[in-house]
């Protein structure tokens, strides 16, 4: 019975043992597993980038457009200033109601970039995918209406750059090219690009100004951003994601609760929400405020700026 005693309390003490070589090893090996997705998903993203550049040297050096086109008007060049998602690939979706849906979008940055890059799977941190339950697109979740396979990515464009060179970049290496716009939510078949500009005026190219509205318009938005409160989240590695910069380098910016630098130095920050939640998310309360930068009478989000120097100067 003495010895019996003897062999259960060692039993019990490597046990314990186990127990907390397991509590310690597990963060760990959790850090461990983050680490190797964040690596890979860097590495994808840096092709991504890559692509673009490659696509610009075949097309005068001219970053791809992150609108549609507009096909439907009398005057050329015209665009979908209200599409901030477009199909990926191009032709996977038939939508009865779109007739031109596919021919708008095959010039979209990640369909035209595509025989460069080859892959439509890259870039999707998560599995947190979504599918739109209304408007157009909603009509792709009919099985008549698709083509081929839906692909899609959580990795959105800087609309900003389109139609821009590398040379016309103030700061290259700190400037956005390519982000998580869509947090960590992918939607089925579809890609994001935010900001996106608005350029209203058929007949006229739309490029960034770093003087007011696209096009010299005199009213309207100068763009648009894609995001929901309270939705995904911009921690999708820790917290903070991955950025590819216009000079192709992919780089993990931290997020934290937001980019509450002040004065100036909110220029700097490669991330443009002020305000962000424990889990990364945009709160409701206080909502969505974007650190600007300001072109002439046109506030912009300053880390999407062509002109931005990011040294907390404004150029």
């Amino acid at each position: 019975m003495k010895n019996k005693a003897f062999t259960l309390i060692e039993l019990l003490v490597v046990i314990a043992i186990i127990a907390i070589l397991a509590a310690i090893l597990f963060p760990v090996f959790s850090q461990a597993k983050q680490a190797a997705k964040r690596t890979a998903y860097l590495t994808q993203a840096k092709q991504t980038g890559t692509a673009i550049i490659i696509y610009a040297s075949d097309y005068d050096d001219k970053l791809p457009l992150g609108q549609a086109a507009d096909l439907s008007a009398a005057q050329q060049p015209a665009y979908r200033n209200t599409a901030g998602y477009s199909p990926s690939p191009a032709d996977w979706c038939n939508a009865p109601s779109a007739p031109n849906l596919i021919a708008e979008n095959r010039q979209v940055w990640h369909n035209a970039t595509d025989p460069y890059r080859k892959n439509y799977d890259l870039l999707n941190p998560t599995n947190d995918r979504r599918t739109f339950s209304s408007g157009v697109f909603a009509e792709c979740n009919t099985a008549a209406n698709r083509l081929r396979a839906p692909k899609g990515s959580n990795i959105s464009y800087n609309g900003f750059l389109q139609e821009l060179s590398q040379n016309e970049f103030v700061n290259i290496s700190a400037l956005t090219m390519l982000w998580p716009g869509m947090g960590t939510y992918t939607y089925e078949g579809f890609m994001a690009v935010s900001p996106r500009l608005n350029c209203p005026i058929a007949g006229v190219p739309c490029v960034y100004n770093p003087g007011g509205r696209p096009q010299g318009a005199t009213s309207g938005l100068p763009y648009a951003m894609t995001f929901e409160m309270n939705g995904p989240s911009w921690h999708a590695f820790g917290e903070g994601s991955v950025h590819v910069m216009a000079d192709t380098s992919a780089r993990l910016i931290r997020y934290g609760r937001g980019n509450n630098s002040p004065g100036n130095a909110r220029l700097i920050a490669q991330q443009p929400w002020q305000f962000l939640d424990e889990r990364g998310r945009i709160p409701s309360s206080p909502g969505a405020f974007i650190r600007g930068w300001i072109a002439g009478p046109t506030f912009y989000p300053a880390s999407f700026v062509p002109n931005n120097p990011f040294d907390g100067t404004t150029g």
